[in-house]
């Protein structure tokens, strides 16, 4: 009877080894966004960022009859910095409050002043359809960058949280999830507290059902990372916004990275566990 209440609590504490990889993982990407103004990006994002960037605006270059390259002088990694910075307190705002802020902000009066004074770009055109094109130019200009920076759209993320919070409240959310991580690990302590304590007279018989459960955890956190890898969700973003794709994949291969280090953790404790069980059977065995 004994033997099977502890096969049962090492199932368990197989469960919550392995989910408390998975939600501390997902509580340490998350974790910058969470932070007083969020945490911008990092400066390799930032220069995927400008590569897109560098791309559309050439190629709106080309349709709107404009020199792309001293557009692209005025997007400085200042400027970009400062987005990603309001960018960074657009997500704190989403998560934290569960309601989407205004979009980043850039003031593109230079582009504005420079396209004005582009004969190539102005042409011959009277003052009222050279005004209608500048304003189209840098409103184009500026929804390439912005967007880049921030691939979501703000009146579209205002309404998808108005139908969300009518079904539940996204800061609660975040904050159980990210509180999850803390109860998962002190189930596990109890779980284990439970199996060393149903096997109190033999200690080291507790070894066989820690390492089996670290084992279990190992296993299914690497499944669980398996699974992540072959999802077609980059895929599917890619095709929707290749600047999202730039930001998930940031986030992404953290949790991978933390989750394959966490995986042979638990292998390394399932090993070290069980060679110490047997030792401790053998040395009994060779006692009797």
């Amino acid at each position: 009877m004994k033997k099977a209440v502890n096969w049962f609590l090492a199932f368990l504490l197989t469960g919550t080894l392995a989910f408390f990889g998975i939600t501390w993982a997902f509580r340490q990407a998350v974790a910058p966004a969470l932070k007083d103004g969020g945490t911008p990006v990092t400066e390799a994002v930032r220069e995927k960022e400008m590569e897109q960037i560098r791309g559309k605006v050439q190629e709106l270059g080309s349709i709107y009859g404009f020199d792309a390259e001293w557009a692209l002088k005025m997007i400085t990694p200042e400027v970009l910095e400062e987005l990603n910075v309001q960018s960074a307190a657009w997500w704190n705002t989403l998560l934290t409050e569960g309601v989407s802020a205004e979009e980043p902000q850039w003031n593109t009066e230079t582009i504005r002043e420079q396209l004005s004074m582009d004969p190539s770009f102005v042409g011959n055109d009277s003052e009222e359809a050279a005004d209608r094109k500048i304003m189209q130019a840098e409103a184009a200009i500026r929804q390439a960058v912005v967007r880049t920076v921030l691939p979501m759209r703000g009146n579209l993320m205002t309404l998808i949280m108005m139908q969300a919070g009518k079904r539940a409240d996204l800061p609660n959310l975040i904050r159980f999830a990210t509180g999850t991580p803390f109860f998962l690990l002190a189930l596990s302590f109890l779980l284990a507290g439970l199996i060393a304590a149903l096997e109190s007279r033999r200690l080291p018989g507790c070894l066989k059902y820690l390492g089996s459960a670290m084992g279990g955890g190992a296993l299914v956190t690497i499944c669980a990372l398996i699974a992540g890898l072959t999802m077609p969700v980059a895929g599917m973003i890619g095709e929707a916004s290749p600047s999202l794709l730039v930001q998930y994949s940031a986030v992404s291969s953290g949790m991978v990275l933390r989750l394959a280090v966490y995986a042979v953790l638990l292998a390394a404790g399932c090993v070290l566990c069980l060679l110490a069980w047997r030792r401790s059977a053998f040395r009994t065995a060779g006692g009797e």
